[in-house]
């Protein structure tokens, strides 16, 4: 079959665009070389350089994203815990024969005792929850005229005023047993909240046959409760920024007060998922990541947004150092092309003259070749180079990776119990009312040591001298608290005083033995502390006469994260020593025995010899 031979016509046709190419390619061998370093070798490595950076931006936005998602399900779950007391008090008092009998037959009561034995139901309850630390008021009405609050009203309230509310209205028309209000204005005096709305739970309780006889309305201040959350989680640095957002994605409570959700950015973002209970979103007018979390119980969505440039701060400066250096590199390698180009072309002009005078004087003539070996090795260096410099920016994020890691383990170990501290701190304040100066001094110092401790972020082992010390503070800070009921007992050898352990790893496993062997007995308790070597290994046991796993096991959960302090240890046991160390729990005849297996490091502390007159050292 014959081949195609083009026509003049086409031919002619083609010549344009030829001759269009032909002008833009350069015209000297040189520039054609600056040219096709330029193409193939520069603007690929630029490329892979952006690619690289871009999808380590892609990998940290995803880490941020799911660490994010973690702490806002913990702020949720704290929201939806305070709402939860709410739901709990309208149980309790709408399972209180005693309250009902008080509001249906108020006549058979003198008024002061009546409002006494009312508000004192509300005070129990409050104090059953005092752990929380949110503000909770009461308004109670009954079905005879009469009206019961637990504060301090911002104004003068009457019964027929209150019962004209919305909130009260809604659930009584309704026939609902109970039903929220989110946008609740501030009804409390305001030397006691001076917040501008509250979550109120509006409900209905009813007798025996389903008779209402009275209606209730218990208010949480959300916006005190939030500002002392987001203090927590930040550290009161301000950079982050956390929002609630109602379900129609309006802002309801900003972390700064002069920023707000952009305008429909989180209806958005819920659309383009398939779980509406979570969000994420890049906004890049205001260079904000935000993340969000549903809380169906109020329809309102927990929000947290985080700076970008506070999340790429590290690899925008690794950035610039890269390209900083490569456009140093580039320079050099571009001058250095010029150089042997010219180096090239010279030699190849002052042929072509003699290949002219060869062909003006139509002789034939052997041309010398040229040896270009030594030109090619010189690129293949340059490539070397280029090479060695992107293994040194992979070798730097490995870097980044472990720096990250480390920063990681000092998160865990700043995860302190914040319910600890609060009662140590409602423990000083009693104290201050009933005893003398000189026990609240003590304990606050004992309090010292252990914060002292916990702050000190650059240190990861201690000596278990040290360790045994902060155990000793914290059980002085215990028995203060619960009038001496426990006896602690050490017992190991003088040379392991200073063998070296995590920083805070007795404290938990005596706190579990406190909360959970002795926290549901009234007798007092007695813990064993006992370290001793075994083979290259340091065992440190603590053990107490408490109740045993199995009872502690079946008793109900006081705060919703508990076991946190064991999980925390055996995370941080896991990034200190790679799997060489262990926490167990066995059970014993009479209490439970905690066994923690470490390297047994021995760091004793360096001591300056003595020179005697006699030449001795000591």
């Amino acid at each position: 079959m014959k081949a195609h031979k083009p026509s003049l016509e086409e031919r002619k046709a083609r010549a344009p665009m030829r001759s269009r190419m032909v002008k833009l390619l350069p015209k000297s061998l040189k520039n054609r070389l600056i040219a096709l370093f330029l193409l193939f070798i520069l603007l690929p490595l630029v490329g892979l350089s952006v690619y690289i950076f871009n999808s380590v931006e892609v990998v940290l936005q995803s880490k941020a994203n799911e660490q994010d998602r973690d702490l806002l399900y913990s702020f949720k779950q704290r929201l939806e815990d305070q709402s939860g007391i709410l739901v709990k008090t309208w149980t309790l008092m709408d399972q209180d024969p005693g309250l009902e009998d008080l509001l249906k037959n108020p006549e058979n009561y003198e008024w002061s005792d009546l409002r006494d034995k009312i508000e004192g139901k509300f005070y129990s309850i409050s104090n059953s929850f005092f752990l929380t630390g949110s503000q909770v008021f009461y308004t109670l009405l009954d079905r005879k005229g009469n009206i019961y609050t637990s504060f301090y009203p911002d104004k003068a309230i009457q019964y027929e005023q209150q019962l004209q509310e919305p909130g009260f209205q809604k659930v009584i028309k309704s026939g609902e047993r109970y039903l929220w209000v989110t946008n609740d204005a501030n009804y409390v005096k305001r030397d006691l909240s001076r917040s501008s709305n509250m979550v109120s739970l509006y409900a209905t309780l009813k007798g025996k046959y389903e008779t209402p006889y009275a209606w209730l309305r218990i208010s949480l201040d959300y916006e005190e409760w939030f500002q002392r959350a987001i203090q927590s989680l930040d550290g009161g640095k301000g950079e982050t920024l956390y929002v609630l957002a109602d379900g129609n994605g309006n802002t309801v409570l900003s972390s700064n007060t002069d920023k707000r959700l952009p305008q429909g950015a989180l209806l958005k973002a819920l659309a383009t998922g398939e779980d509406r209970s979570v969000a994420n979103w890049r906004d890049k007018q205001d260079d904000m990541l935000y993340t969000a979390a549903y809380i169906p119980s109020l329809d309102w969505y927990v929000v947290k947004g985080t700076p970008l440039k506070q999340l790429f701060a590290e690899v925008n400066e690794i950035k610039a150092r890269f390209f900083g250096a490569l456009a140093g590199f580039m320079l050099l390698v571009i001058s250095l092309t010029v150089v042997l180009s010219s180096g090239i072309t010279r030699p190849l002009l002052r042929l072509q003259r003699k290949m002219e005078i060869v062909a003006g004087s139509d002789l034939k003539a052997a041309l010398p070749e040229t040896n270009s070996s030594e030109e090619v090795q010189s690129l293949t260096r340059s490539f070397n180079r280029m090479v060695k410099d992107i293994h040194d920016l992979i070798n730097r994020l490995k870097l980044e990776e472990r720096q990250k890691q480390a920063i990681r383990f000092q998160v865990l170990l700043s995860q302190m119990n914040p319910h600890f501290l609060l009662n140590t701190l409602n423990t000083v304040k009693s104290m201050a009312m009933q005893r003398d100066q000189d026990e609240i001094h003590d304990i606050i110092v004992s309090l010292g040591k252990l914060l002292e401790s916990n702050l000190n972020l650059d240190v990861d082992l201690i000596h278990l001298k040290d360790e045994l010390g902060l155990v000793s503070a914290y059980l002085q800070i215990q028995n203060s608290r619960f009038g001496n009921r426990f006896e602690a007992e050490y017992d190991m050898e003088p040379s392991l005083h200073y063998a070296l352990v995590p920083k805070s790893s007795l404290q938990p496993l005596v706190e579990n033995a406190i909360v959970h062997g002795f926290g549901h007995a009234a007798k007092s308790g007695n813990i064993h502390i006992h370290a001793y070597p075994e083979g290259g290994l340091l065992i440190i046991e603590v053990a107490d006469d408490g109740i045993g796993l199995e009872a502690a096991g079946s008793k109900p959960k006081r705060r919703a994260n508990a076991g946190v302090g064991l999980s925390n240890l055996r995370e941080r046991l896991g990034l200190l020593y790679q799997g060489n160390a262990k926490l167990t729990l066995e059970s014993l005849a009479t209490g439970t025995r905690a066994r923690l297996e470490l390297p047994l490091l021995l760091a004793p502390p360096y001591q300056k010899e003595e020179q005697h007159e006699n030449g001795a050292t000591g």
